[in-house]
């Protein structure tokens, strides 16, 4: 079992301490507990209470299996930033059409610096949040906030015909469609949830679908995107059997 399916079910307040050879090596809040340690293995987990009545988690290691170097902590995501980088996706696909369909009817070049700076501008007054646009290599910008936290990326060849051709739809992962009513999307998504470590957010109407990381589950029981190994063999333990 991965580190992030288990730790995903507990409080944020409870700190997860890691434990390797008998010996606690690092602890972490649970919203700060780096995605490498949650992509590891784990041997054994537990409850732990101390004697001043103060709960941890504990996650037992196989020797070997934690990094000599362990990572600093996890950024907390404010809420202030979740309303950004929504503000950010909703910006960026406007501006983006906006600026592609000007640049066909000029014959001009698309400008991704007035672009990542519009949308910086946008961004921070909706999210009230301090914004900086990074300028990468070549025509590309980054989004971010002023911890550094990305928020957006802009790339000059995908607003512009430098783009590269897209990859044939026989290439993509096929929907896998389960048999279940819109009203049961629900408790499909936390299912693929729990497994994964995501948040399984709902995307409101007229979608009324739900993402899960880099999965996508649609109103009809269809989920897209790169199945992780094992989770079709977990959903079947709880009921959830693909289509035929």
């Amino acid at each position: 079992m991965k580190a992030a399916k288990i730790t995903a079910k507990i409080r944020d307040a409870v700190p997860v301490c890691l434990y390797a050879e008998g010996e606690e090596k690092a602890r972490y809040k649970n919203i700060e507990l780096p995605d490498e340690i949650k992509a590891l293995e784990i041997m054994d987990f537990h409850f732990d209470i101390d004697a001043a009545g103060w709960i941890s988690f504990r996650l037992h290691f196989e020797p070997g299996v934690l990094p000599e170097e362990l990572p600093e902590s996890k950024p907390p995501v404010t809420r202030v930033q979740r309303r950004a980088e929504k503000a950010a996706k909703t910006l960026l696909a406007s501006l983006t059409a906006a600026k592609a369909a000007e640049a066909v009817k000029a014959e001009a070049v698309v400008d991704t610096a007035d672009l990542a700076a519009a949308a910086a501008e946008v961004i921070a007054a909706a999210g009230g949040t301090d914004i900086t646009v990074i300028h990468a290599p070549g025509e590309d910008y980054t989004i971010a906030t002023a911890q550094g936290t990305i928020i957006a990326e802009i790339h000059h060849g995908e607003l512009t015909d430098e783009a590269p051709a897209e990859e044939p739809a026989e290439d993509e992962a096929p929907a896998i469609r389960f048999d279940v009513p819109s009203k049961k999307c629900g408790a499909l998504a936390r299912a693929i949830a729990d497994y994964t470590g995501d948040a399984a957010e709902y995307l409101n109407p007229p979608s009324y679908a739900y993402q899960i990381g880099t999965l996508g589950l649609e109103r009809d029981g269809s989920l897209i995107g790169e199945l992780p190994s094992g989770l079709l063999d977990a959903l079947a333990e709880q009921g959830f059997i693909p289509a035929e």
